[in-house]
């Protein structure tokens, strides 16, 4: 057991390392781990145990993770025209503007010399990518075609707080992101595979079927399709708690195991009793057939990495269980997080990892420790309910940390929508639904009926969870800190295992105060003042804060109905900074900047609210105009334009920019928007213009039609900021506007390289810059 905790917690110091270590301390484990385990064959200390289990841990998920990263598409090749045969994997689906799909591709026959011989060796063995075809052709899982792609390496956003999605996609085995190139696609043939029965499920049942209420949840609860679920879908399963229900997860995965279990065994029992004597067979007929059920659920969720974990731990205890094993479900989950860890290290950075083996940790150490009285009846209540609404609660305050700790909503109402929920999926809509996929080809009117029951039970239960959402005004709230020390986390960990002990009752009073400290967050109370221009790809979004007050200039665009800037960085980072008083500017219209607006006027509380440009979908705003001033905390904000007099540089939507000038501590900031080069020299001509700037975010991403000499040379910037994204289309920022600057001898930062850049003035005055992928650097960037 001590070998096991210790070596899931080396790895996990390994694993937030800023870079990997070099020869010198790989050597070093090595040579401590050989001297532990020479100990351990003469001495069992316990002490060895956990120095041998950090040893191992830390050294197995650096080689790991060496190993995976070095199999990622190369750098320096976004522009190489890549020709493949592609199979589709997965289940193939048709975003806003392009088919969407993941691919197993290797290189076509091609003359040597042709590529790169780093991207040869990419392609030494098949590898799993993620495209995108911008055409209107048909694919199904199966399908091999000959395209002609380009690709990059696996890249994400990297601010302060948000999703970590190129962690994400290389825990998911993608090591490639790309493209197909338009002509040159070619089909080749179709063959069998689990995929291709998914997408047959999914085709039969689902979208043959134009009279069900749900679709998209039964595709997801049926073949572990999630791309279908709207966003305000998830948003209410969010408010709720029951994002986990909605996918093919362990919790399905181990209750329809649970149920084949059951009546295999019953049916053993009744075939013994016809035969008047136990048959050999029977005793492994019902693990046998409850696994055969959980390989089988697992692939129609298409293995994904949730219910690989589910299904290792089904079959690791299946087989203790069978062979009479004297193993503990403690150790024996450990064994299976070490197995996990050991194989994709990059799960420690997944929310779903944590979340999953904690709820099952928290379960068992609520109901197996010694002193756990059972639950009598009270006031006519079955005990068995009692237990099943403990257990919920329990779940609730002992995941609380890891929530916290990866910014995920907490839901006040997560314990009683998840006491109806849970069994009502679980019994009603999954069994009906996997009994549809039994009977489509031998009794389809049947199967039709089954999912018939089970969008029925859907739709019932959709009705119920909004109004649960109505009936409370604060349906959620999301706690975040700002920092993640260790401190913070021991100090957690502590509160919930104090509150979920069942004896004395004085330390669950104790675990109740320290969670209190936890549910209500204090304002950023820092006397300074700081700007974060947050890392959106192409666009802009920055946050300035000044004592407890702040204001977000830009939001980032819009990508689709499902996704876009303002719900993905802006929203998780201003709830992480406690900006409880916010102001918000929307420079101008263009969907970079403003597209983002309406997910964090939908979830945060903005006072006011600033438009630059007057034809604006949202009405309650104000326009900015030329003179406009006022208190930012300790900063003073001045607005040089637009000026409505200029009425011939407003033709341009960019021209409209709500420019605005920082003051604060006798340091001065710019925000340009997107003003082009007219509007820079009327700023010049009317003297409007600071001089001697210290942080400028560069006009238009540093297009060529911004940032002229004279305006430069006007504000003599010590610092420059461009918001870009990463190998983008428009070649932002541009290279004669970057020489420009170089001229003035400014220091330049580049979100697509730098990631988020924090600027933090002391009262003082004293300026400091922070790249956030300097600042928090991981292995993998």
């Amino acid at each position: 057991m001590y070998f096991l905790v210790s070596f899931v917690l080396g790895a996990l110091i390994a694993f937030i390392q800023p870079a990997l270590p070099n020869a010198a301390l790989y050597t070093t484990l090595s040579f401590v781990l050989v001297i532990g385990l020479g100990c351990l064959l003469r001495y069992r200390y316990t002490g060895l145990f956990i120095l041998v289990g950090l040893h191992s841990g830390a050294l197995i998920c650096f080689v790991r993770m060496d190993f995976i990263l070095a199999g990622l598409f190369p750098n320096g090749h976004e522009k190489l025209d890549i020709p493949v045969s592609a199979e589709v994997v997965g289940l193939p689906y048709r975003g806003d503007r392009a088919l969407r799909f993941e691919a197993r591709v290797s290189l076509q026959n091609i003359p040597v010399g042709t590529l790169p011989p780093d991207v040869v060796r990419y392609f030494s063995a098949p590898k799993k990518i993620k495209l995108s075809w911008y055409s209107s052709q048909h694919l199904q899982s199966g399908d091999v075609w000959n395209f002609t792609i380009r690709l990059r390496r696996p890249r994400g956003l990297v601010n302060p707080s948000g999703f970590d999605y190129q962690a994400w996609l290389i825990a998911n085995g993608i090591s490639g992101v790309g493209y197909v190139r338009p002509g040159g696609e070619e089909f080749l043939y179709s063959h069998i595979s689990i995929d291709r029965l998914r997408y047959g499920l999914r085709e039969k049942l689902i979208d043959s079927n134009p009279v069900l209420d749900h679709p998209e949840l039964i595709s997801a609860l049926m073949v572990g399709d999630k791309s279908r679920i709207s966003a305000e879908q998830w948003k209410l399963f969010a408010q709720t708690g029951i994002n986990h229900l909605m996918a093919i997860s362990g919790l399905h995965l181990g209750l329809v195991t649970g149920v084949v279990y059951f009546l295999s065994f019953l049916f053993a029992r009744l075939v013994a009793l016809c035969f008047r004597r136990e048959k050999p067979w029977l005793r492994t007929l019902a693990p046998l057939v409850s696994c055969f059920s959980a390989v089988f659920y697992a692939a129609l969720a298409g293995f994904s990495v949730p219910t690989q974990r589910a299904l290792l731990c089904v079959l690791f205890i299946q087989a203790v269980f069978f062979f009479g094993a004297r193993v503990s479900i403690f150790r024996l989950l450990l064994l299976v997080a070490v197995l996990l860890i050991g194989v994709q290290p990059f799960n420690l950075g997944q929310p779903g990892f944590w979340l999953s083996f904690g709820a099952v940790f928290v379960l068992l150490f609520c109901f197996s420790l010694p002193g756990v009285s059972a639950t009598k009846s009270v006031w006519g209540v079955p005990n068995y309910v009692l237990v099943y609404g403990k257990a919920q609660l329990v779940i609730f305050i002992g995941l609380f940390v890891v929530l916290v700790f990866h910014a995920l909503p907490l839901s006040a109402i997560s314990p009683l929508a998840n006491l109806i929920a849970v069994p009502v999926v679980s019994f009603l809509v999954v069994p009906f639904i996997l009994l549809s996929t039994l009977l489509i080809e031998v009794a389809p009117l049947l199967a039709n009926g089954c999912l018939a029951f089970a969008d029925w039970v859907l739709f019932l239960l959709m009705n119920f969870l909004r109004v649960l959402s109505t009936f409370f005004e604060q349906d959620y709230w999301q706690v975040s800190f700002s920092e993640k020390s260790g401190l913070f986390i021991a100090s957690g960990v502590l509160a919930t295992i104090l509150c979920l002990t069942p004896k004395p009752l004085n330390l669950r009073v104790l675990g109740v105060a320290c969670f209190i400290l936890f549910l209500f967050p204090r304002e950023n109370t820092s006397a300074g003042f700081q700007m974060t221009t947050l890392d959106v790809g192409q666009g802009l979004a920055i946050h300035m804060n000044s004592s407890n007050q702040s204001l977000l200039y830009d939001t980032g665009a819009k990508f689709s109905d499902k996704f876009d800037i303002g719900s993905a960085v802006v929203t998780p980072f201003i709830q992480k900074q406690r900006s409880l008083k916010l102001d918000m500017v929307l420079s101008h219209n263009d969907n970079d900047h403003a597209g983002g607006a309406l997910s964090v006027l939908d979830s945060v509380d903005v006072q006011s609210l600033w438009l630059g440009e007057p034809e604006h979908i949202y009405a309650r705003g104000q326009l900015c105009h030329a003179g406009q001033e006022f208190r930012l905390g300790a900063a003073h904000v001045e607005v040089l334009w637009p000026d409505r007099q200029h009425q011939q540089v407003l033709a341009k939507s960019n021209n409209y920019s709500c420019v605005l000038v920082v003051t604060v501590f006798g340091r001065k900031f710019l925000l340009p928007g997107d003003i082009e080069q007219e509007v820079e020299r009327i700023l010049i001509r009317e003297n409007l213009l600071p001089s001697d700037i210290d942080v400028l975010v560069a006009p238009h991403h540093g297009s060529k039609t911004s940032s002229s000499f004279d305006f430069i040379r006007q504000l003599a910037p010590k610092h420059v900021i461009f918001s870009t994204g990463y190998k983008n289309r428009y070649g932002h920022p541009h290279g004669a506007v970057i020489s420009r600057y170089q001229d003035m001898a400014s220091t330049l930062w580049d979100t697509a390289y730098d990631g988020a850049i924090t600027i933090n003035v002391s009262p003082e005055g004293v300026l400091e810059v922070l790249a956030e992928r300097d600042n928090n650097r991981r292995i993998w960037y």
